[in-house]
């Protein structure tokens, strides 16, 4: 034999008696969401769903892309279809839940930050079943996760200028007896003196569009960093309930220290990717509630807003349902990274309470 050949043969032959450190699954289901962690394995490849996996961190994260992108349009043909109620939605609902997973948990393997144990940061259909469509299982504002739309509570908001240019994109909940859907004040602010926002267009189920008759942001607002988030919060008045579901208003109580909740929005996929309008759910670990903003800093555990996420939900469980604590208001960090500080305008305050009352919503 060619010296040159045996050696590496046996340099080959070395290398698969090591053990390597690899993205794993442990054979046990999560609320039918694979789980993986990262173990030092002797084998050359390994099996979830039936398909096999090389070593090969990066081709698992490649191959995973690409079934996710496939799989995300398909989902979305059948939004636009209107189809959100059908077999064939639910499966692929479902395939992107476990893509997303796999795609998450492989790349939280390589980087060392996943938690095998930690069931909250483990189990991504948590968020999506709270806000994404009814029909799915139910992952990624940052570091979170797509949810398929359908009749979520959560929608787009799209803002026009009195140019009727469009100014900015935010997210909003849709409350009440559907006819209301509460967001950021900031969103209505412009940088141009000539400029006003005139015209709100809510998008709901992903391709539904209804103008707002009416708007209004808390007179007490103001652009101030110190306090960017004290009464953050503006209404949007529709003329006929939009066709989604609507979450309650957290009422008597206020978002706990410690207690981990759930946000959602339109805005950044990634830190260093653009907003795709998708709707992107994960946890958030709050640390205070001062009454008027809610806060937390993201260490890269749970998931973080981003831009676009402005005016999206804040939600906290009480009795076994979801209510809406805060509004997504500001961050600290222009990556959205870890180190960013998160505040969300509370809605506990009177302040807040008689102005969402005084434009129909209790």
């Amino acid at each position: 034999m060619n010296t040159k050949l045996t050696i590496v043969v046996l340099s080959l032959l070395t290398l698969l008696s090591v053990p390597q450190e690899v993205c794993a699954y442990d054979g046990v289901p999560l609320d039918k969401s694979y789980r993986y962690f990262c173990e030092l394995s002797d084998e050359e490849f390994y099996i979830s769903d039936g398909i096999r996996y090389a070593l090969n961190e990066k081709k698992i994260i490649k191959k995973t892309k690409r079934r996710l992108r496939k799989t995300r349009k398909k989902i979305r043909r059948l939004e636009r279809r209107g189809k959100t109620e059908s077999q064939r939605y639910r499966l692929l609902s479902i395939k992107f839940v476990d893509l997303t997973t796999l795609l998450n948990n492989v790349n939280a393997c390589i980087d060392g930050t996943l938690n095998p144990y930690d069931e909250n940061v483990n189990d991504l259909n948590k968020p999506c079943s709270v806000i994404g469509a009814s029909t799915t299982l139910g992952e990624r504002i940052i570091n979170g996760a797509i949810c398929p739309i359908g009749d979520s509570p959560v929608v787009r908001l799209e803002l026009y200028d009195n140019f009727d240019e469009h100014q900015t994109t935010c997210t909003g909940t849709v409350v009440g007896d559907g006819t209301s859907v509460i967001f950021a004040a900031h969103c209505l602010q412009t940088y141009d003196p000539s400029t006003s926002i005139e015209r709100i267009v809510a998008v709901s189920g992903g391709v539904q569009k209804a103008e707002a008759t009416s708007f209004a942001g808390h007179p007490s607002w103001r652009p101030v960093v110190e306090r960017f988030g004290d009464y953050d919060v503006a209404i949007a008045n529709f003329r006929n309930p939009l066709e989604t579901r609507t979450i309650e208003l957290l009422t008597g109580d206020t978002a706990r220290e410690g207690e981990v909740g759930i946000i959602g929005g339109f805005g950044y996929f990634d830190t260093d990717e653009s907003s795709d309008n998708w709707l992107r759910a994960g946890l958030f670990a709050i640390e205070a509630d001062d009454g008027l903003t809610i806060t937390g800093v993201y260490d890269g555990t749970y998931a973080n807003t981003c831009r676009g996420d402005s005016g999206g939900p804040l939600l906290v469980e009480r009795g076994g349902v979801w209510k809406l604590a805060g509004i997504t208001s500001y961050g600290t960090n222009d990556d959205c990274g870890v180190g960013d500080i998160g505040g969300f305008a509370s809605l506990r305050s009177d302040s807040v309470r008689s102005f969402l009352a005084a434009h129909g919503v209790s």
